[in-house]
């Protein structure tokens, strides 16, 4: 399993499904689940500490994989940005 798939496995089970790839075919399947601000930065801080203890996935994941708290964070950021599920109303 690739690291990627690791935390796409934590962002799924986080709103109660289970990741396969065939969930992620489609274009806009960040838009299948929603999750609150709160539960967005819970999973946030998880995967900047990830980030920070696991040298596999800061290689595949950040352009400049440093072991940094704050560039882990900011990496942790982009990635709800672009894959985060959208916010409850």
């Amino acid at each position: 399993m690739s690291q990627l798939e690791i935390i796409l496995s934590e962002m799924f089970r986080r709103v109660g499904d289970t990741y396969s790839s065939d969930k992620t075919k489609d274009d806009c399947w960040y838009y299948a689940h929603e999750w609150t601000e709160r539960e967005e930065r819970d999973f946030v801080d998880w995967l900047t500490e990830y980030l920070y203890n696991n040298k596999e996935a800061r290689k595949e994941l950040m352009a400049f994989p440093t072991k940094n708290k704050n560039r882990c964070d900011r990496v942790s950021n982009y990635f709800v940005l672009w894959y985060g599920w959208k916010y409850k109303k």
